[in-house]
């Protein structure tokens, strides 16, 4: 049995299990193949390697850690696209019970385990290339609670967070206060059930070394995750990995419809993307080639 804490943690998790319903292809991606591999803890997870945009070798390599509820089908996000279009190829992974990887408990601490199961599978996949991790959502939450382990920071080259909550607790937190009858649970709910002694988010990011890109992109008419999650990122992190990341916050734009359309900021996240990609190859030794 899972320890209470971790039982109502689960509890966050929104997965579709089963095939997706839409593949690479339905967004123009013909050159793509599934992959299977082992999550940290052994578990099997499903995944999608796309190749991007390129004739010769790929440019380097974008893990993408989708955010929650449904599954890899759903989550081709307008950066993804320009990951592709940019030469890289991508690799898109499902958590453990989510899509057709196998079920297990869900935990903040379960998805790293995915999270650095894909990674590895990256680093065998494009070796020699750059390897970058992009989360959004949940996925960039646990892209940053991922990189507190030195382990998994050395391997990667830049790391992007798009949308990402940086506190489990504060996230609870927003959910409950949307509702009247679920704001006086606040308290009891988001500082009691949440386990409060686990690593959060926003401390993981703290470790992420200056010499590395970063990139923090956020709506501010966000309601899923809002506005105020970015500012808590910014403040956890040291002065100079601060003063080096690129910061996109984008105005009217909500949570899943970032770069969406011309009005959702899509040149903007076009721009910034390009250049965290160029700063990651740079960083990597790689310059871009």
């Amino acid at each position: 049995m899972p320890k209470p804490g971790a039982w109502f943690e689960s509890l966050a998790f929104a997965p579709l299990p089963g095939p997706p319903e839409v593949t690479p292809a339905d967004f123009g991606w013909r050159n793509w193949r599934d992959v299977y591999f082992p999550s940290r803890d052994g578990t099997e997870l499903h995944g999608w390697l796309i190749i991007g945009a390129h004739r010769g070798p790929p440019k380097g390599l974008v893990v993408h850690a989708h955010g929650n509820a449904g599954n890899v089908g759903a989550q081709f996000i307008p950066a993804v696209e320009i990951c592709l279009s940019s030469g890289w190829d991508v690799l898109m992974f499902d958590y453990r019970g989510f899509g057709l990887s196998r079920p297990g408990p869900l935990t903040r601490l379960t998805v790293v385990d995915d999270l650095a199961g894909a990674l590895t599978l990256g680093c065998t996949t494009t070796p020699g290339k750059p390897l970058a991790l992009l989360g959004h959502s949940m996925g960039g939450a646990t892209a940053a609670l991922a990189v507190a382990e030195r382990q998994i920071r050395d391997r990667i080259h830049g790391l992007c967070l798009i949308a990402a909550f940086a506190d489990w607790n504060q996230i609870f937190a927003d959910v409950l206060k949307t509702n009247p009858l679920t704001r006086l649970l606040v308290f009891p709910v988001a500082y009691c059930f949440v386990p409060p002694w686990r690593r959060e988010p926003a401390e993981g990011l703290a470790l992420w070394p200056a010499e590395k890109p970063l990139l923090l992109v956020h709506g501010e008419a966000d309601t899923i995750v809002p506005i105020h999650h970015l500012d808590l990122f910014l403040e956890a992190l040291p002065a100079e990995v601060r003063s080096k990341a690129a910061l996109l916050r984008l105005p009217q734009v909500g949570h899943n419809n970032i770069g969406a359309s011309p009005e959702l900021g899509q040149e903007a996240l076009r721009e910034a993307i390009c250049n965290w990609l160029d700063r990651t190859a740079a960083a990597s030794g790689a310059g871009g080639s």
